[in-house]
């Protein structure tokens, strides 16, 4: 079942079950993390560690997508996952070519090609 809710995006009918961030908690049966905690929680970090790089919570999902990608995903795939309207906000926002994908787009091309 898990499986199953994974490939699906963990989209169904019952989303508060789902949620990982929430707008509000004020509202809810069950507290959820508001999406800006775990980003101030990084903040009071740095001031211990000014040299560390900070990983925002955003960012994890940036990184989910390209994963995604590169590992054989359509960008339809992934923009129809992430919720989103357009591919082009994949695209333009999410998706990142890694060179691992790079370097497979020119053996791609260079087998095509008969090099």
């Amino acid at each position: 079942m898990l499986q199953r809710k994974l490939s699906l995006g963990i989209r169904n009918n019952n989303f508060e079950d789902n949620v990982v961030f929430s707008q509000s908690v004020l509202y809810r049966e069950k507290q959820y993390l508001g999406k800006s905690y775990p980003n101030h929680v990084m903040a009071k970090v740095q001031k211990h560690f000014p040299d560390m790089k900070i990983i925002k919570v955003h960012d994890f999902r940036k990184t989910n997508a390209s994963l995604l990608f590169e590992s054989g995903a359509s960008i339809k795939d992934v923009s129809q996952r992430f919720g989103h309207k357009s591919t082009k906000v994949t695209t333009d926002i999410y998706i990142k070519v890694t060179k691992a994908k790079q370097n497979e787009t020119a053996e791609n091309f260079a087998k095509y090609m008969a090099f």
